[in-house]
């Protein structure tokens, strides 16, 4: 169900001199609150929500004529927080400093651990991807949190990669993301300590929850100068009624009349103080909610004009991982700003946790190596149902030959940073049927609403479009061309747009080969793709639930694991499965 109760934070951050240091601007910030906190959010009805939500509006522009005019000479926030006000400040200025950091994200959901030197990241460990919980908590999912940092900790010592192939073992800066505002003094004292125990660290640092999700939103930024919106909240996926999806949507309407009518009145601010930006960046749990992030883009940038009566920036960006976990990765640049090139954010997790079963594992199961079938060439004509699936389906039982192309699962590298799967963690298929988005969501156990996403290599993406909708991170969802959904009815969701994942050669060239062998059989350099996980589980990082999987799931066929490319058995049970008459490509297996 997506059912948004969302925190705002607006500021302004304006950059000056050659290098990227930012100050903060003059333009101050206020927090409003979206429905309630609180498991009573969804109204009885639509008239109730419009009266808290016209509230809310009505408090925030109080306040913020109050509180955060454009004479305020110092960054102060206004934060709503179950019905009270806090004030805090930021800092005026960052100073830059080249030692090596450890953050941590201690209280509350999506714990994580990043390790930094010189202002790059060198890898981050998001807790739910070792305990296997979604959103993890130590203090909440653990009966033991000290035992559970120490394992996460002395797993970071053992498995972290960093670039120059030499990890620290000691600390300059040790980062704790909102440590103190709400623990207490016992545990200021305790988990530093208990940190020392595995990382020794020279200074200890706080840094405030919005100012680490703005530090990581403007760092990972294209622009030298940003209008950035921080707002945290965001969609439960569990599962819905019509009636629960009736009332999201009411929300939804809501949260975006709300947030493009602030937006404005900011940029419109902006432009009245003549202060200019080079861009927008959304970011906070808030900044998952596609729809939204497209609709700013469209009202707001240089690239689509809906709204004349403002000066726009050229575009929005929203980082990898906005939500919480994120933060951490805020916090190092808070302490310790990059200083050179934009630096690559997709794939800062871990290796698999058992990766050194995967040989044995491929010898005992048949396990073929990708690299000497012909690589990604093999895997497109696998995918797109050419001779590699021929042959492949020719050795199988008539009984067991279902689909005219099959879904494969991609375990390779590095995790993804963030929670979106973006090729290294991925179930991926050809967008060429309805029914095969309904295996897609069946293998999921999603609702036959839910939308798939596509990942699409960047030379395509005017031909599905219209326009060059970079997307690295699938944090837009643009219409899609009529005549493309005619040919792809799988690649958009069903009102129209697609939550898609952009790729190029620089972002990850093995993936972008891949699309591009796709489309040399299907017409289109694009693939259907969403996450790699079970029922309720995080996106997976083990061998051994990889292989469980294929085992298990009746709609999937194969599983890379690096290189190697594993079959699902002969025997699976194949299940009721849906009809592919509609697929318009599928009795077609030769290249375009």
């Amino acid at each position: 169900m997506a059912a948004y109760s969302c925190f705002v934070l607006l500021m302004l951050v304006m950059v000056g001199g050659s290098g990227k240091e930012p100050t903060w601007g003059k333009l101050g910030k206020v927090g409003f609150a979206i429905g309630r906190n609180s498991p009573g959010l969804i109204p009885r009805n639509r008239s109730h929500f419009v009266k808290d939500v016209r509230r809310a509006q009505r408090d925030y522009l109080k306040n913020y004529e109050a509180v955060s005019g454009l004479e305020t000479s110092k960054t102060m926030g206004l934060l709503y927080e179950g019905g009270s006000a806090a004030e805090f400040a930021l800092p005026t200025s960052l100073r830059a400093d080249s030692g090596s950091v450890l953050a941590l994200k201690f209280f509350g959901h999506d714990a994580s651990i990043a390790v930094a030197k010189g202002g790059r990241i060198q890898c981050v460990l998001e807790l739910e991807r070792l305990f296997e919980i979604r959103y993890f908590s130590p203090s909440a999912d653990s009966d033991d949190p000290a035992y559970t940092w120490f394992s996460a900790l002395e797993l970071v010592q053992k498995k972290c990669e960093c670039e120059d192939g030499i990890c620290p073992t000691s600390f300059d800066h040790g980062v704790l993301v909102n440590f103190g505002t709400r623990l207490g003094a016992r545990w200021q004292v305790n988990f530093p300590k208990l940190v020392e125990e595995v990382f020794p660290v020279r200074e200890w640092r706080n840094v405030n929850h919005h100012e680490a999700h703005a530090m990581l939103g403007y760092f990972a930024s294209p622009f030298r100068s940003a209008f950035i919106l921080s707002y945290d909240g965001g969609a439960n996926d569990g599962e819905s009624t019509a009636g629960q999806r009736a009332a999201a949507a009411t929300i939804q309407s809501e949260f975006e009349r709300l947030v493009t009518s602030k937006v404005h009145d900011f940029l419109t601010r902006l432009q009245t103080a003549e202060a200019d930006v080079e861009g927008i960046v959304l970011t906070g749990g808030c900044a998952l909610n596609v729809v939204a992030n497209q609709l700013i883009r469209d009202h707001f940038t240089e690239a689509v004009s809906i709204q004349p009566d403002i000066r726009k920036p050229r575009d929005v960006y929203v980082p990898p991982a906005p939500n919480d976990s994120g933060l951490t990765v805020g916090a190092v640049w808070a302490v310790t700003p990059p200083t050179g090139p934009r630096q690559p954010l997709q794939y800062l997790g871990f290796r698999l946790w058992d990766l050194d079963i995967l040989e044995q594992e491929a010898r005992q199961r048949g396990a073929l190596r990708l690299s000497e079938l012909g690589g990604v060439v093999h895997l497109a004509e696998l995918l797109a149902g050419g001779p590699a699936w021929q042959a492949e389906t020719a050795r199988r039982p008539r009984e067991q030959i279902r689909f005219s192309k099959p879904i494969i699962a991609v375990v390779r590298g590095r995790q993804e940073f963030g929670p979106r799967a973006l090729g290294h963690r991925s179930l991926l298929a050809v967008p060429d049927s309805e029914a095969m988005r309904d295996r897609m969501n069946r293998l999921k156990f999603r609702q036959w609403y839910r939308p798939v996403a596509p990942m699409i290599a960047e030379e395509a993406l005017e031909e599905v479009f219209g326009h060059k909708y970079t997307s690295s991170y699938m944090e837009f969802a643009p219409k899609v061309l009529e005549e493309v959904r005619r040919r792809f009815p799988a690649l958009a969701h069903f009102d129209g747009t697609a939550r898609h994942q952009s790729v190029s050669r620089a972002d990850e060239p093995w993936v972008h080969a891949l699309l591009l062998a796709v489309g040399r059989w299907t017409g289109l350099a694009a693939l259907m793709n969403t996450s790699f996980n079970s029922k309720g589980k995080p996106i997976v990082n083990s061998v051994k639930e990889s292989l469980q999987m294929l085992d298990e799931l009746a709609d999937l066929d194969y599983v890379l694991i690096d290189d190697w490319l594993f079959r699902a058995p002969f025997l699976k049970e194949p299940g009721r499965l849906p009809d592919e008459s509609n697929s318009v490509q599928a009795s077609h297996v030769g290249p375009v």
